[in-house]
């Protein structure tokens, strides 16, 4: 592992650590002082303000979200307990002079991360970019590995699940076709191509964050709705109950591991997508691209990295909106939705089918007054 790497890596397992003590310094605390007259900012609650606050019960509610807190960081512990091991270099790997390998006698993750931390720059630590994912992860353990999130999940599947029904309609063949799912999160859409449609599947991720929780979800979890998170809890926000905001999911909503004890269709890669494919050990005969496309602060690699992947009459099915991460970077590059219509067909592929969907909710609160809903763009896309 070189040393960037090792040093988000380490960002990563911090932000996850610090998750429950940041929060509660963040969202708890301040609303406690206001309420008792210690808050900085002149929110000036007269005596009547307290009192309607004390009949709504907005103590008693901040308790309650203090333990969701404290429940999400036991998810949170859990995950660096049984996954970070398998990311965290040990002595034998190979690794940058600034790297620190985990060692015997480092008795748990805490205790190797609080050694760690100790030894290095602020640069080290988690950053607020790093604390919000670790808040979004919690929504998007809700959208993939809970029955809650099924509704969110099949909208989108379905249209790529039936074109993928309608390209090979053989069942007893699929299990010969290998599909690739770049940036695919917690790792659910190429588990349910697997499952449920019968196809190889690998799914792609660059994030820690994501393959830290993906890996204990699918790979270490024995049984199924085992424990509960409450993802919803870091917002105030648009709720028309305080039950809304501290509500529990449970996760996982079925025992992957179980389920992929026995197939070796299942598989999974690290890195960012233009350098770690087209892989000679997996060649692909389709991509499948879901919320991913705009993620990217170059579009024409990942054009060129999927025309790679492919060899004529091989699909690459994509669905998501433009919603361009990098957009506020100077260096990056964001293109239109006619423009890609434009473009695609000079990467060596005659597109299809293409479709708007309007009104995709993702990772969306669906019992809030607000969530995030999308008009996303569907296509299918030929090598030639």
């Amino acid at each position: 592992m070189d040393n960037e790497e090792f040093r988000v890596l380490l960002k990563t397992l911090d932000s996850f650590n610090s998750y429950g003590e940041d929060s509660k310094r963040h969202l708890v605390d301040p609303r406690v002082d206001i309420f008792h007259g210690r808050a900085r900012n002149d929110i000036a609650l007269t005596a009547k303000h307290k009192e309607l606050l004390q009949e709504l019960g907005y103590k008693d509610h901040l308790q309650k979200v203090t333990q969701a807190i404290d429940s999400n960081q036991a998810f949170f512990d859990l995950v660096l307990a049984y996954s970070a091991q398998h990311f965290i270099p040990s002595e034998d790997d190979k690794n940058g002079d600034a790297v620190s390998p985990i060692k015997d006698e480092h008795n748990s993750i805490k205790a190797y991360l609080e050694e760690t931390l100790g030894k290095y720059a602020q640069g080290y630590h988690a950053m607020n970019m790093d604390r919000d994912k670790v808040r979004s992860i919690l929504k998007q353990v809700a959208r993939e590995w809970t029955a809650e999130g099924a509704y969110e999940r099949q909208i989108i599947n379905k249209p790529i699940f039936e074109w993928l029904e309608k390209l090979y309609p053989d069942k007893d063949a699929r299990k010969d076709i290998r599909i690739v799912c770049p940036g695919c999160g917690l790792g659910r859409l190429p588990f349910d191509l697997c499952t449920e449609l019968g196809f190889q599947a690998q799914g792609n991720e660059f994030s820690f964050h994501m393959l830290l929780v993906s890996n204990f979800i699918i790979n270490i979890m024995q049984q199924p709705n085992c424990l509960a998170v409450h993802p919803f809890v870091n917002s105030f926000s648009n709720v028309k109950s305080r039950d809304i905001q501290i509500r529990p999911v449970i996760v996982p909503d079925l025992a992957a591991s179980q389920l992929l004890s026995e197939s070796d269709l299942f598989s999974m890669t690290s890195g960012s997508f233009e350098h770690v494919y087209p892989l000679d050990s997996y060649k692909a005969n389709c991509v499948v691209t879901c919320f991913f496309i705009d993620t990217a602060n170059n579009i024409f690699r990942y054009l060129e990295t999927i025309a790679d992947m492919l060899s004529a009459g091989e699909h690459w099915i994509n669905i998501g909106p433009l919603l361009w991460h990098f957009e506020d970077d100077a260096n990056n590059i964001e293109l239109s939705v006619d423009e890609l219509k434009l473009v695609i067909p000079k990467f060596g592929f005659e597109i299809v089918h293409w479709e708007s969907i309007e009104g995709v909710p993702y990772s969306s609160d669906l019992e809030r007054m607000g969530g995030y809903r999308y008009d996303v763009e569907f296509w299918v896309a030929k090598k030639v």
